[in-house]
């Protein structure tokens, strides 16, 4: 699957589920809130321009070891605010993972992405084997990616979805 937009929105399970039927020849994959059981995100990754009116969009940027089987694992969004230097960074930490030896411990594929509309806005989708390797990962001291923040906190804002059936 080749795609280089990612587009997604976030609402009640039936009203995604409708958008869901309605546009059946897309593929959207539904996702639950790891956290917040009432929480629910439409993902599009048909390729094709975006049908929601204020969802969010982003260009795919990198990709690692990714398959479509993916969509099925724990799924980390990783949002970060990346001024010019820090892109270095974060690109050299990223780039020695297409090297599984190189990835953290149960993490078994990246999807890195930039926000069509904020040049300094990076998403990553990160794929895990399971939650506690990303728990793991997560609150490790040595998680090169904490250093980054979001939107002028210290931190990264960090959301888990698991793929609703």
């Amino acid at each position: 699957m080749s795609f280089r937009e990612i587009h997604y929105t976030f609402g009640p399970e039936t009203t995604l589920r409708e958008i869901q039927k309605k546009y059946s020849e897309r593929q959207m994959i539904l996702y639950r809130s790891a956290s917040t059981e009432s929480r629910f995100m439409l993902l599009d990754v048909s390729g094709k321009e975006s049908i929601f009116k204020g969802g969010l969009s982003y260009q795919v940027y990198q990709k690692f070891n990714f398959t479509t089987s993916n969509w099925d694992a724990l799924l980390e969004m990783r949002y970060l605010t990346l001024d010019n230097e820090e892109q270095k960074v974060f690109h050299s930490i990223v780039d020695s993972w297409d090297s599984k030896d190189a990835r953290p411990f149960g993490l078994d594929s990246t999807i890195i992405t930039k926000s069509e509309k904020h040049n300094f806005e990076y998403m990553m989708m990160n794929f895990w084997e399971g939650e506690e390797d990303f728990m793991d990962w997560d609150n490790a001291t040595d998680n090169a990616l904490a250093k980054f923040g979001h939107a002028g906190n210290k931190g990264a804002l960090v959301t888990v979805y698991k793929k609703v059936g």
